[in-house]
């Protein structure tokens, strides 16, 4: 307890910690506030769809127009969406289902790079975690002890009812805990002094993120401080382990997502949907064909068909024909995200990320889910309008009421979704220890070959 008591007092006294720590909270108020402004815009792009689907929806004339004007779903933001902008930058967060194909609504953007890439992207909250926040950890951490060992100070130390397990121990905690402390308190007064509440579960699960992040590198710092004497060797390893974290070891695993999971060019699967098998279809004999079956809905009053009906039969037979190739494109892209998902486990900046985008409901496999929910309305919606427009029923005698709409998500416990990324630091951190404990076992018995040691 005094050991601990007299590093807070030194913390307290130095003018370098107190502006690494002016600085950090500056990234993290300007991270916290980018996120807030990009959820902001998503929020506007939301509600500018809803009002122009509404207007399209209120123009429509006929039942067929009602129909390609469709029905417009969202992924509904977080209260936590702050915290990672993620994959929202990316996917889309509406879209509209009605009887067109996809084809002609809209062009999809599915063609993304691996969710491990962690991308240079937009400087928001999850960044200043994953790349800065361990910089001012190393900073803070990368000579520990070598201001007591230069001084020859740290024989006369561990002399006294102390161990270098103490000392180092009391070093990294009050280090720690202050780094942390920054780095929950400064977004938390920026999400409140932007009027955004994220609710305290969200809170709770931010918290003990931040608090594995920085115990993982306190730690880290911890084993390279007692295998390595040299002050600036121990910052250059340092900074080397925060390159790999960071950046190698995320590239590699990039590059093996694509190769045990490629994913075809999005071209190809344009070049298929614009076959000759899709584009030749007859219309004509569709709409015939379509007649045979359902003689209840042929209009007596017309002796010949409109366009809309013949429309509308092309467009459900297109959805039909090429509904195989758009399934094969989506299981090979969850098949994609699923090893992503494994291999992020080789990095500790990967698991955070992915963690952070969880948290905010920006991460890749919630923007999926609502993609596969979409498809399975957008061809629910197309099957229940072709009946009324074929038999020319009147948009008002329509029953909307009984459309088809989107499926709920799948709950997801906010429990459950993070444990793995807590226990995938968890093991990091039992690693650190590992390589930690023997060195410190090593000092007490043969103190004088350490303590030293140049």
């Amino acid at each position: 307890m005094t050991i601990f008591a007299h590093e807070t007092r030194r913390l307290a006294r130095s003018p370098y910690f107190w502006a690494l720590i002016a600085v950090l909270a500056v990234f993290l108020a300007y991270g916290t506030s980018s996120g807030v402004a990009w959820t902001r815009v998503r929020a506007s792009t939301i509600a500018t769809a809803k009002a122009e689907n509404e207007r399209a929806t209120a123009q429509a004339k006929s039942t067929y127009e009602r129909g390609r004007a469709g029905a417009l779903v969202t992924l509904p933001l977080l209260a936590s969406a702050s915290f990672s902008i993620g994959q929202s930058d990316i996917y889309p967060s509406t879209d509209t289902v009605s009887i067109l194909t996809k084809a002609r609504q809209r062009s999809d953007r599915y063609e993304l790079e691996s969710p491990l890439a962690l991308a240079s992207g937009r400087f928001d909250l999850a960044f200043v975690i994953v790349f800065v926040l361990p910089l001012f950890v190393i900073a803070l951490t990368s000579d520990l002890l070598g201001e007591e060992r230069d001084a020859g100070t740290l024989a006369m130390l561990l002399a006294h009812p102390v161990s270098l397990a103490g000392v180092l121990a009391a070093k990294l905690t009050t280090r720690g805990v202050a780094v942390a402390a920054v780095t929950v308190i400064v977004p938390l007064v920026t999400m409140e002094i932007e009027a955004v509440y994220p609710g305290i579960p969200h809170l709770l699960a931010y918290t003990i993120l931040v608090g594995a992040t920085v115990t993982f590198w306190c730690l880290l710092a911890a084993l390279v401080n007692v295998w390595v004497h040299s002050g600036a060797t121990t910052a250059t390893t340092l900074i080397f382990a925060w390159v790999a974290c960071t950046v190698l070891v995320p590239s590699i695993a990039s590059v093996a997502v694509t190769r045990l999971a490629p994913l075809p060019s999005r071209f190809d699967l344009l070049d298929a949907l614009r076959g000759d098998d899709v584009r030749n279809i007859d219309g004509e004999r569709l709409l015939a064909k379509y007649y045979g079956d359902h003689p209840d809905l042929i209009r007596s009053h017309e002796s010949k068909t409109s366009f809309a009906e013949r429309f509308t039969l092309v467009q459900r037979e297109t959805m039909r024909r090429t509904a195989p190739i758009e399934a094969e494109h989506a299981r090979r892209r969850r098949v994609r995200y699923e090893v992503a998902g494994l291999l992020r486990f080789a990095s500790p900046s990967t698991i955070v990320r992915e963690a952070l985008d969880v948290l905010a409901g920006t991460d890749t496999g919630r923007f999926l889910e609502f993609s596969d929910r979409t498809e399975a309305l957008r061809t629910a919606f197309a099957d229940w309008m072709l009946p009324s427009i074929t038999s020319g029923t009147q948009a008002h005698d329509v029953p909307w009421s009984q459309a088809p709409t989107l499926a709920p998500a799948t709950e997801r416990h906010l429990a459950a979704a993070l444990s793995p990324a807590l226990l995938g630091l968890c093991a990091f951190c039992l690693g650190c220890v590992a390589g930690i404990v023997p060195r410190l076992t090593r000092v007490r018995h043969n103190a004088s070959e350490v303590l030293y040691a140049s």
